[in-house]
């Protein structure tokens, strides 16, 4: 059986996820622009804030995959795990819990009987 809430909220994380990993590049950027203004702003600093907004984003994709992988009935439980591990992995943020509960709805729902 899909399952349409648990998709929703892990699709919700993914979409917090890249919108954070937007808001780490913009950050990135104004810290490479310091580093042309200011030449003591260190540059391994940008490069640590680029790299974090990678993982970030990564994150979200692999997230929005699960909540793809969670609104079709064949692969609805192999989507759930997905998000249970990501929402694992990121559980410190607004996101990570959010993946979590859709990914134990998506368990729930995918043990369910049409």
């Amino acid at each position: 059986m899909k399952s349409k809430t648990g998709s929703l909220l892990v699709k919700i994380a993914a979409i917090i996820n890249i919108v954070i990993a937007g808001l780490v590049i913009f950050g990135g950027i104004l810290s490479l622009i310091g580093i042309t203004l200011y030449t003591k702003f260190p540059i391994n600093l940008s490069i640590v804030i680029f790299i974090i907004a990678i993982l970030i984003s990564i994150f979200g994709y692999l997230l929005l995959d699960a909540s793809k992988k969670m609104q079709n009935s064949k692969t609805v439980k192999n989507g759930s795990i997905w998000a249970i591990v990501l929402g694992v992995l990121t559980i410190s943020s607004i996101a990570g819990i959010l993946a979590l509960i859709g990914g134990i709805i998506g368990l729930i729902d995918a043990d369910k009987k049409k």
